[in-house]
């Protein structure tokens, strides 16, 4: 994983609860392996009221820490 992120499984059935439990009115980055889960991810984030949610294009795979 990304250094310091905070692992929220989209798949897992308790998603939506352990989301509402984060600061909606900060920026929130989300990500998987290839990006098609962490997009899901952001759509459900939006439609839950955050304000800033950014996807990383790629997914982890083409994430570098360079």
């Amino acid at each position: 994983t990304i250094d310091g992120a905070t692992n929220i499984d989209f798949m897992d059935e308790s998603f939506e609860s352990k989301i509402s439990e984060l600061d909606k009115d900060r920026t929130v980055f989300v990500f998987c392996q290839m990006g098609g889960r962490s997009e899901k991810a952001m759509a459900k984030m939006n439609e839950m009221g955050f304000r800033e949610v950014y996807n990383l294009i790629g997914g982890y795979s083409g994430w570098s820490s360079k």
